[in-house]
């Protein structure tokens, strides 16, 4: 049984003390060595197969030069905390204490004097820890600050490349998400955070700042994540196909920009954040999405607020993600729960003065237990592919609910199919895709190909892919070359000549004969959706190889579409359907064109200036109508 089997099927337990320990997963070591349990912190949480090691990488951002600490000019500085999963054979190797995370959490924690130090930690660690910093007691404190973790200072990574999450930019991170940071990467991901270490006060968006203020510091928090995915992107441990952002607590606004503007993020994971909230800018966060679609998928984890009786519901943004998301929501949570200072540890320790945002008890050890155990199974299922929801199953005051392309229907109905990422050659470019398929279907199914438009990737069309499957079509969402996750030859980049992805209607052809060889699908009832320039791509794939011909497409803002393709759209007697936004002027000539050459094809605008599949994410219903319309084509 491999890791991630193993781990999905500890998932499932009901966080008890019994269950934990019956499912304490053995690591897959040498025989010679034992496995070591996980740190005591850590409650019942089930350690992973990897030992890890924690790194502090110190760098600076040249393009930024600033005011230093010596009166002179110089690059941003800043350092990146990294934990990453290491060789099994290192398990039983010197650990960190608690204190070290400390003190990567609070740069106060300078002074030379060993006695000052202590002193500065415990202060640090009980104001941290409860609302009555001076009734913890001082044993208390330093049982937490001698403490054991898991991570090995300097431990070299394992050979093999692995997914990898950024925290979003927030103080006392690597203190407060210690727990969670290590558990991740004792299950086979990194984990990582970047904090300013220079002399501008950055402070969190609800202190009494000016609003310019705010968004500068938001801008500062973007980008020194975005130098720090660009270092990441050359360590030797990360795939650099598997990048997330995570935030808690006011990290979420940068984090959902930072999505924003990094297409080749897969997810988002929101710890009780303010992922669609826009603390810092105060702008409307609805119309920044419509602008800048998140392509990512999203993980959601927040209180419903029932233990406060103040309920929350779900943001109706999730429901236009193009994205798969999912909220887990906790009944007996509050805020300061989602993370280990305010809410594991006073519960491992008997604290009862906790912080006014959190709830005490032995429900906030099982509840941050379970946030853990949920983001790893979700972080499977979006990153690594695993089915259903990753083994997830909620305990008793947690729910589970998908959104996006699940439309908010709950977890079980939103696993009525199966989407599976697969790889596809062509002219030795490799080609990411996502197959999904009804989980109940007959032998053989009607299947839509979707092509992706120049500067986009496959992700926007995950909820016009669950519309065909719930109306049993299965579908292929292809990244045709040089675009998306397929960049492993070259980039497409328009107005710059690029002989490397010249030929992309050869992508559209390897795609229909991969699909021609699964046995589900039906290859007399196939039908293609191209976005802008795969609007022509899908045409000439069509009149060069007849086993790329479809019985229906969909070209959404085709500004490309040759007299050659509109010519030849009557005489096949193939139905074809052309959209367009109203207020995108430069596709007007092609779709003039085509209603005045075309006595068959549909034409249809709809309000704004959304180009080609940025239309599924401003006009969410548009997915629903494009599916009956295909289903009606291929069924005829």
């Amino acid at each position: 049984m491999n890791a991630l089997a193993r781990r999905t099927l500890c998932s499932i337990v009901v966080p008890t003390m019994a269950g934990a320990a019956a499912c304490r997963e053995t690591p897959a070591i040498p025989p010679s060595q034992t496995t070591i349990a996980a740190p005591w912190l850590w409650g019942h949480l089930e350690r992973g197969s990897y030992a890890l090691g924690l790194h502090v990488i110190a760098g600076a951002d040249s393009s930024r030069p600033e005011p230093l600490a010596d009166g002179r000019s110089g690059p941003r500085p800043l350092e990146i905390v990294v934990w990453t999963p290491g060789p099994h054979e290192n398990l039983t190797r010197d650990t960190v204490r608690f204190a070290r995370y400390v003190d990567l959490s609070d740069g106060a924690v300078a002074a030379t004097d060993s006695g000052r130090i202590r002193d500065a930690r415990r202060r640090w660690l009980a104001e941290s820890m409860s609302r009555a910093p001076a009734s913890v007691p001082e044993a208390t404190l330093d049982s937490i600050l001698a403490a054991p973790m898991a991570a090995v200072v300097g431990l070299p990574p394992a050979t093999a490349r692995a997914p990898a999450v950024l925290w979003s930019t927030r103080h006392a991170t690597p203190a407060a998400q210690s727990v969670l940071s290590e558990y991740l990467a004792s299950h086979g991901y990194v984990v990582a955070w970047v904090r300013y270490t220079g002399i501008d006060s950055l402070r969190p968006p609800f202190d009494d700042v000016s609003p310019a203020r705010k968004s500068a510091t938001l801008e500062a928090h973007v980008a020194d994540m975005q130098w720090a995915l660009r270092r990441l992107r050359s360590h030797p441990a990360i795939d650099t196909t598997r990048l997330g952002v995570a935030a808690w607590s006011y990290s979420g606004e940068p984090a959902t920009v930072l999505a924003q503007r990094t297409p080749s993020l897969r997810v988002l994971v929101s710890l009780s954040s303010n992922i669609f909230v826009s603390t810092y800018r105060g702008v409307d966060i609805a119309a920044s999405l419509d602008s800048m679609p998140l392509r990512a998928g999203v993980l959601m984890l927040e209180e419903t607020g029932a233990a406060r009786g103040q309920p929350r519901v779900p943001s109706p943004i999730l429901d236009r993600l193009p994205g798969k998301a999912y909220r887990v929501s906790f009944a007996t949570l509050a805020h300061g729960n989602f993370n280990v200072l305010e809410g594991l540890l006073p519960a491992l320790t008997g604290v009862t003065a906790v912080q006014p945002w959190s709830i005490g008890g032995a429900g906030a050890q099982t509840g941050y237990e379970t946030i853990a155990r949920a983001v790893l199974a979700l972080l499977d299922k979006t990153m690594q592919g695993a089915a259903g929801g990753g083994g997830f199953r909620p305990p008793d005051g947690v729910a589970i609910e998908r959104h996006g392309p699940g439309r908010g229907v709950s977890a079980v109905e939103g696993m009525a199919y199966v989407d599976t990422r697969v790889m596809i050659t062509s002219d030795g470019w490799q080609l990411a895709s996502d197959f999904v398929q009804p989980r109940e279907t007959s032998p053989r199914v009607p299947t839509v190909l979707m092509l992706n438009k120049a500067n986009g990737d496959r992700r926007v069309y995950a909820t016009l892919a669950r519309e065909l499957a719930r109306r049993g079509i299965a579908s292929l969402r292809l990244d045709l070359r040089g675009e998306g996750e397929s960049t492993n030859l070259g980039s497409f980049v328009p107005g710059v000549p690029n002989a490397a992805i010249e030929h992309a209607e050869r992508d559209v052809a390897a795609a229909f004969e991969w699909l021609r060889g699964q046995g589900v699908v039906d290859s007399t009832r196939m039908g293609v959706v191209g976005a802008s320039y795969s609007g022509e791509l899908m045409a000439m794939a069509a009149r060069g190889v007849a086993r790329a011909r479809a019985r229906a497409y969909v070209a959404l803002s085709p500004g490309s579409l040759s007299i050659e393709t509109i010519d030849g759209i009557d005489p096949t007697g193939t139905p074809w359907w052309i959209l367009r936004s109203r207020n995108e002027r430069f596709v007007r000539d092609v779709v003039d064109s085509t209603r005045a050459r075309s006595r068959s094809a549909r034409v249809s605008e709809v309000g704004g200036n959304a180009h080609a599949s940025d239309m599924l994410v401003s006009h969410p219903e548009l997915a629903v109508q494009v599916a009956d319309w295909l289903v009606t084509a291929l069924r005829r």
